[in-house]
């Protein structure tokens, strides 16, 4: 029923002053010495029932392209060789803009800026990932080999009354398309656990998808209201007890699904760009295209710097000899 009641909330709320420009902020400094955050939107018009942020953060609203990439060039010359692309509803960049799209900008980005070494992106929605991008996966060896493609649920039930844009047959469909073009690629999600009215039999629905899909990790949250949505008015709100049981158990389950697919990649040759060096361990942690992690013990100074390894996870792997 308070999802039924949503579209009135948000037609109350459209006519609001929710329409703001973007607003430039200069880059003033990156915390690590090889990737950098480039952050291309604000805002959001999904209108999830569980989110506050279509409320507090206006409508969706892209930066101008030439200025992202404008960063980005400036960013590579002081030796950037990841770029990270950020943003409150990323994959929905370009829809403000007259003949334009995220796939687009992401081509131009990897076409354009002379140097980069990698592009990742920080998170993107199923129904975001269209034959443009697919394409890109498939051709271009600067995109990172790695996608967060947030789920949320695995019941069609907890979808609809989260007001998610999308069927499970969809999203399913999606992953296919993205490991058909890029075959290893790591597949990470967003779970939230607990969902007014989740019952048993919804979470064993969600256990089973998460499974059936096999995610290399997973990011899980217990459902926390947030005042005035149309989630935290629901009945049915799930005891906190039970909400900790199940991200307890979809915990035990990200480590055994990142054990397997790391597993996939023992023994074999990866290439790591290195962030920084770890005084505590005297160790450089870097992280390889699929973002496994590695620390490694070495006399050269490797912050900054991409190197083969042999992977044998993330504290025993080897510096290849040149």
């Amino acid at each position: 029923k308070e999802v039924q009641k949503q579209p009135l909330r948000r037609a109350v709320i459209e006519a609001e002053p929710r329409q703001f420009d973007y607003e430039e902020i200069a880059t003033l400094m990156q915390p690590m010495t090889s990737r950098a955050f480039v952050k291309i939107q604000d805002g959001c018009d999904n209108f999830c029932s569980y989110c506050i942020i279509p409320f507090v953060r206006g409508k969706s609203r892209s930066r101008d392209p030439q200025e992202i990439k404008k960063e980005i060039r400036m960013l590579v010359d002081n030796s950037y060789q990841e770029i990270v692309i950020t943003g409150i509803h990323t994959g929905g960049y370009g829809r403000d803009l007259a003949n334009y799209s995220f796939s687009r900008l992401i081509r131009e980005i990897c076409e354009e800026i002379i140097g980069l070494y990698r592009l990742r992106i920080s998170s993107i929605e199923a129904t975001e990932i269209d034959d443009d991008f697919i394409a890109l996966l498939a051709s271009s060896s600067v995109i990172a080999d790695h996608l967060h493609i947030p789920l949320q649920s695995g019941s069609e039930t907890v979808l609809k009354r989260m007001n998610r844009r999308y069927r499970i047959s969809d999203f399913i469909k999606t992953v296919e398309k993205v490991r058909q073009a890029r075959p290893g690629i790591a597949i990470t999600t967003d779970v939230i656990v607990g969902f007014p009215g989740e019952t048993d039999a919804e979470f064993d629905e969600t256990v089973a998808l998460i499974r059936a899909i096999s995610f290399s990790e997973l990011h899980v949250f217990p459902f926390s209201k947030r005042e005035n949505t149309a989630a935290a008015k629901m009945s049915d709100q799930v005891e906190s007890e039970v909400k900790k049981k199940r991200v307890n158990t979809l915990l035990k389950i990200s480590e055994e699904l990142h054990r397997d697919y790391e597993q996939n990649y023992y023994g074999k040759t990866l290439d790591v760009l290195f962030e920084d060096f770890n005084e505590a361990d005297q160790t450089y942690r870097g992280h390889t295209s699929n973002y496994l992690e590695v620390h490694l013990k070495c006399q050269e100074n490797l912050s900054g710097k991409v190197s083969s390894i042999t992977y044998r996870g993330p504290k025993n792997s080897e510096l290849k000899k040149a």
